[in-house]
Formats: C-alpha cells, sequence, structure tokens
C-alpha cells in the first residue's frame, strides 16, 4: 500500500479529488478499459508491438483509439483552447481600434496646433525643440491612457483565470508590447516633418 500524487480525471482543469487504486478483477468494467505505455521514442511506432503482446496475453482483447498523450492531453482542454482562440481574435481586433483611435486622435491634435508651431519657430524656436515638444506631449497623453487601461486589465485578468490552465492570468510581454504599440502609434501621428506629411501630422 502507498500514496499516489494528486489525479484528474477526465481534465487536466477538473479539479483534484480522493482516489483510490484497486485491483481490475474487483471492479470490472465492461464499457473502457486503457492501458498506458511508457516509449523512449515515436509513440505511435510502439502500437504493433503493444498489438502483439496484448494479443498474446488475451485474443479476444480490441485495441482501438490508440492516441499519443500530448493528443489526450490537448483532448482534454479543448474548450479552452477554442476560448483562448476565440478571445485572441477579439483583442487583436480591439487593439487595431484602439490603435487607429490613437492614431486619429493624435495627428488631429498636432493638426489643430499648425499656426502655434509656426509662431512658435517664428520666434526663433529651433525645429528639433519644437519636435521634441510636440512628441513628448503626445507621449505623455497616450502613455497615461496605458497606464490606466494597463491597471483596469491587470484588474480584470481575475475573471480569466478559470478558462487559463498552466499560464498565469497576468502576461508581462502581453501587456509590455501591447503598451510599446500603442505608444509607438502615438509617437508616430503626433511627429512632425516627414512622417507628418505623410500620415497627417504636421509638417516643418
Amino acid at each position: 500500500m502507498g500514496v499516489s500524487p494528486d489525479l484528474k480525471q477526465g481534465s487536466l482543469a477538473a479539479t483534484v479529488q480522493h482516489q483510490v487504486y484497486v485491483p481490475y478483477a474487483q471492479r470490472y468494467s465492461a464499457w473502457v478499459l486503457s492501458v498506458i505505455v511508457r516509449t523512449a521514442g515515436d509513440p505511435m511506432s510502439a502500437v504493433a508491438m503493444v498489438r502483439a503482446e496484448l494479443a498474446r496475453i488475451d485474443p479476444t482483447v480490441v485495441l482501438d483509439d490508440i492516441r499519443p498523450m500530448q493528443a489526450v492531453v490537448r483532448r482534454s482542454y479543448w474548450d479552452r483552447r477554442l476560448y483562448g482562440s476565440m478571445f485572441s481574435i477579439f483583442a487583436s481586433v480591439a487593439l487595431l481600434l484602439a490603435a487607429i483611435g490613437i492614431y486619429g486622435v493624435m495627428a488631429y491634435s498636432v493638426s489643430q496646433r499648425t499656426h502655434e508651431i509656426g509662431v512658435r519657430i517664428a520666434l526663433g524656436a529651433e525645429q528639433r525643440d519644437v519636435l521634441r515638444l510636440v512628441v513628448w506631449q503626445g507621449l505623455g497623453l497616450a502613455l497615461a491612457g496605458v497606464a490606466v487601461g494597463a491597471l483596469a486589465a491587470s484588474a480584470l485578468t481575475q475573471a480569466l483565470v478559470s478558462l487559463l490552465f498552466g499560464v498565469g492570468p497576468l502576461d508581462f510581454v502581453s501587456f509590455g508590447g501591447t503598451a510599446m504599440l500603442l505608444a509607438g502609434v502615438a509617437v508616430l501621428a503626433g511627429a512632425p516633418g516627414d512622417a507628418g506629411r505623410s500620415h497627417g501630422g504636421v509638417a516643418i
């Protein structure tokens, strides 16, 4: 008699329950009998050997539904993979809309300052100083919005815990990549110069 590790039946996302091992002869089931074989290489290459060994032990046993353990594991959380794919598509669309919105607002805001920028240059302001002013002001607003959004997103991640397996709800790579992308869009939209002539900003 011994104590086994925690086990999950049916799905990796299932809750751990108390399990007891009993001899098969004491709890016979005519519906299903699973055989697990550990192999050193390709698991499917051992199918013929397993069939031959089972036929030697009991010729009446039918071996079907043969799958590698990786396929069994993937099948156990197919619903979470589906939900994850759907959320990824929705998140990508939302990110695209956010980038378009930030770009439009920033480009319009800079275009409204054309007269101000002209006056600054006429009064002797250096072109690089005006560029730095416009870009930093736009970047500051974008970063403030990204910070508020990141805080709200991190608070809402707890609602996704039940849909995840093997990963945490806080993905710093995704959060950081999204913040850098939106900040880059804000800089591109608010940068005067050649980029401004090409993309709707203000040309100096």
